[in-house]
């Protein structure tokens, strides 16, 4: 008589649990939501992830460079290193730990609306509605994970040795270290432009409106049909965001590649954006 009853109270509860499924695919599940998801994902596996050096005692100022060289002499070399190690290894953590929690979400959804479609022709009993509300709380936890993963792994490292040599000093300098990240660099397809022996090439920082302080950039240039008289491969570098480039020959296509230049201070950053732009033909 109890398990009879235990089951008609399961399954009063059928309307609630799916009315929590749509609520949850209007709202945080939604498929823009997901693709939000995707998009956040994407932007971090392409982002820049650095070791910022700083002194406990001096907070840091807007657009200060990352590890300035007189606060990197401070530092013992293998404890700085070790502190490298760390913060790669916390930058790839939680890369992978966002791909799979990305997956996870992904597949959540295609199970709850599955669910409602068993619902909707009576195949639902309790124990599948007693194992979707359990998913349900699941989802929800990993929804908040993945939102708050990037918070959680970006930000001050915790080592177990200070990292100022020790001079004997009665005063020791406090440094501390934290992991910081930039998002990609963009080629602007919309403003980016050809002529019969050159280009115009403007980019950005994804998601950011104002522009990085005392940031180089490389941008490499390689043609999709070289020819002997073509050099391989060139690199200019330059701090603005945008660059003129001529001596091209024309109707022929190019690559270019834009990429932050390398600090000794990065832990993760492979990525380069590239675009292929064909110069004009001039017998047209």
């Amino acid at each position: 008589m109890e398990e009879v009853k235990f089951a008609a109270q399961e399954i009063r509860t059928l309307p609630d649990l799916c009315n929590q499924i749509l609520h949850l695919r209007s709202t945080v599940l939604s498929d823009s939501s997901v693709k939000v998801m995707h998009r956040k994902l994407r932007l971090l596996q392409r982002s820049s992830f650095y070791l910022e050096i700083r002194l406990d005692e001096v907070p840091a100022a807007e657009g200060q460079q990352p590890l300035d060289t007189a606060v990197c002499s401070l530092t013992d070399e293998r404890r700085l290193q070790r502190a490298m190690a760390l913060g790669r290894t916390q930058v790839t953590l939680l890369l992978t730990v966002m791909g799979q929690l990305y997956q996870v979400i992904n597949r959540s959804c295609r199970e709850l609306e599955a669910f409602i479609m068993k619902y909707k022709q009576g195949l639902v009993d309790s124990d599948m509605a007693a194992s979707m509300q359990q998913k349900i709380q699941q989802t929800r936890q990993h929804v908040h994970d993945f939102d708050t993963r990037l918070t959680r792994n970006c930000g001050p490292l915790n080592l177990q040795n200070q990292l100022a040599t020790n001079t004997g000093n009665l005063h020791t300098l406090q440094l501390s270290a934290l992991v910081s990240f930039k998002m990609p660099v963009i080629f602007d397809r919309v403003k980016s432009s050809v002529l019969s022996d050159g280009v115009h090439l403007f980019w950005e920082v994804a998601c950011v409106s104002s522009k990085e302080l005392y940031q180089m950039f490389e941008i490499h240039i390689e043609s999709c049909h070289p020819t002997t008289a073509d050099n391989a491969k060139l690199i200019y570098a330059c701090q603005s965001y945008d660059l003129q480039l001529s001596l091209l020959e024309p109707d022929r296509n190019y690559k270019f590649s834009v990429i932050r230049v390398n600090a000794v201070n990065l832990l993760y950053g492979l990525w380069m954006d590239s675009i292929i732009l064909k110069t004009l033909d001039i017998s047209k």
